[in-house]
Order: C-alpha cells, then structure tokens, then sequence
C-alpha cells in the first residue's frame, strides 16, 4: 500500500500544503522551506512523534492536521493539539475502523524486524522474510521520470532497465 496524497495544515513549519504522490516523489527546496516539516508531519500522522506534541503544532496555531490517503482510497487522520492527538482512519468506502492504531501497525508489521534475528534464524525463515521485504521495495519507474529527477544523467539513461 503506498500513499497517494497528503495533506498537511498548520504543522512544524507548513501552514497548509497538498502533495499528490506519484511512483517517486521528490520533497526539495532550500534549507528553511518545510522538506523536514513534510516528513515529520507523515511520520506524526503514524505516530512516530519527532517532536512533543506541542512543538507540532505550527506557531499561532491552535491545533494541526495530517491526512495521509492511501491507494487504496483508505485515510488516515491525525489531529493534534498542544496537549493531545487524536487518530481516525476510514476504510476505502468512508467507514471509521474502530481499531485505527491496528490498521497503522498493520501497515509496518511486514516491513519490521530485528535485523540480528533476521540473521540468527534459520535460512528458510530468513528467505521468505526477505523475500517479503523486497516485494515492498519495488518501484516501478519510466526513463523520463528518471530524467526528470536526474537530468545530469541522460547520456547513461539507455543503459539503466526499467522493467
């Protein structure tokens, strides 16, 4: 599953932004331009908190918003205050899940692990388990996409496979 849209009010330093995701997204800019707000807002809206929750909250802001909209239209929704935060997430036909931390943790279960044990345990358990995370690691992208993000490379572009 892969996230196809965010959208961010009033956190670290956004006041409001849209990013419609695509196979490969570049976040650039100079330095002071929200790169690291756009990052710690998707990792706060999975509850992996950079910050305390009042630092979140962009300045003169009574609370922010991240919404992460996944491909399969599913949403997840992190509201947060300066004291507080508030979790909702919809299934892709707009129903509330009861159990919305379930969904997230879900979400990285397959792509968690120790990597010790990955290395202690037994060739067979070891080979599926990383044959799991390779599966979560394809992109899919076409030489003009490559270009785009990479123009400096184009004399090199007809020896990369894209398949």
């Amino acid at each position: 599953m892969k996230i196809a849209k965010i959208q961010i009010q009033n956190i670290l330093g956004i006041r409001e932004l849209e990013i419609t995701a695509d196979a490969v997204t570049e976040i650039s800019g100079r330095n002071g331009e929200g790169k690291t707000s756009v990052l710690g807002a998707v990792r706060a809206a999975l509850g992996m908190y950079d910050y305390p929750t009042a630092r979140l909250v962009h300045d003169g802001a009574d609370k922010g918003m991240v919404v992460l909209v996944l491909d399969d239209g599913s949403t997840i929704r992190r509201t947060i205050t300066r004291d507080e935060t508030a979790l909702e997430v919809r299934d892709s036909e707009g129903h509330k899940v009861k159990a919305p931390k379930s969904v997230i943790d879900a979400l990285f279960d397959i792509t968690q692990f120790n990597p010790l044990k990955l290395l202690r345990d037994d060739k067979k358990s070891r080979d599926e388990r990383l044959a799991t995370i390779i599966e979560c690691m394809p992109i899919q992208v076409t030489k003009a996409e490559i270009l785009k993000l990479a123009p400096e490379i184009q004399g090199q572009i007809d020896q990369i496979r894209t398949d």
